[in-house]
């Protein structure tokens, strides 16, 4: 981050006469504000020791969440049913995609139990049909640069399950 409003101060530091150097850099807040104004959000005075976080993607100064490239972050637990087919899990804000990067599934009861992207057919099949035991755990987890994300716009995220499964599921992800 090079320009207005930013200082460098370079120092060293001798330790058993070896001088090690260190490099300090302070910015004003126009130059944050410059350096996140694509964020689209006016986030006032910001504390400089919040900087990596919200280069690196979201973070929380004070109340205001900053939700990176206009991504709204989902995390959220939901009771699964025995005996449903194409029941909710996560219905996105009309017009927007889900973005799936971790979906995990406890069983209370065993029994099998799938997830899908609106239609339990082709491409649209977000996890194998998973057959449970009793307190049972079953993860998924997709990488950032590669995550699952909704065939297209309102599309819900949902699960079928067996006659005698239940238990819940908990998903994170973003919508776009």
């Amino acid at each position: 981050m090079d320009g207005a409003g930013v200082s460098k101060t370079i120092a060293t530091t001798e330790t058993g006469g070896v001088h090690t150097e260190h490099a300090e850099l302070v910015a004003s807040t126009a130059a944050i504000g410059k350096l996140v104004s694509n964020s689209g959000v006016d986030i006032g005075d910001v504390d400089v020791l919040s900087l990596p976080a919200l280069v690196a993607g979201t973070a929380e100064i004070g109340s205001v969440k900053i939700a990176a490239n206009g991504k709204t972050r989902v995390s959220q637990r939901v009771a699964l049913s025995a005996s449903q087919t194409g029941a909710t899990v996560w219905d996105p804000t009309t017009g927007k995609k889900f973005v799936l990067t971790k979906l995990v599934v406890s069983c209370k009861t065993a029994g099998d139990v799938d997830f899908f992207d609106q239609t339990d057919s082709g491409n649209t099949v977000v996890t194998p049909i998973i057959t449970m035991a009793i307190g049972g755990t079953w993860t998924a987890i997709w990488q950032l640069d590669m995550p699952y994300t909704s065939a297209t716009a309102d599309n819900i995220l949902m699960y079928t399950s067996g006659s005698g499964f239940t238990g819940s599921a908990y998903v994170e992800g973003w919508e776009v």
